[in-house]
């Protein structure tokens, strides 16, 4: 499926990411470096397990900002929490995964959506 690289700075504690997709082995030269997170923002993985084969991507968002998303379940705008998770904690087809919950630790995207 993919792999989603975090990392901190250890000069300016910022995260950087780089999203890496199967069948995607090749580095792009700036390799994690075209976005870092902020004081206000956060870097989230979106899943949305609506389908057979589970789709997911990677945001630098703030709390409250709204991820667009159409698919077979949804057509509306799905909204981040002040904990960076669902606002529509009801959704049984999407999740948003805080990567600060994450660092130096797994998260597996499986074929179902995992209890946030």
């Amino acid at each position: 499926m993919g792999v989603v690289d975090v990392w901190r700075c250890a000069i300016c504690h910022v995260k950087g990411t780089e999203l890496r997709v199967q069948g995607l082995n090749n580095l792009s030269a700036e390799a994690g470096f075209t976005s870092l997170d902020s004081d206000t923002s956060r870097w989230v993985v979106f899943a949305c397990y609506a389908e057979e084969d589970p789709k997911f991507d990677l945001f630098n968002i703030h709390s409250g900002e709204e991820i667009q998303h159409e698919c077979v379940e949804k057509s509306s705008p799905i909204v981040v929490s002040k904990d960076y998770s669902m606002e529509d904690k009801n959704d049984k087809y999407h999740r948003i995964y805080n990567l600060d919950n994450y660092l130096n630790e797994n998260l597996e995207l499986t074929l179902g959506p995992q209890t946030a």
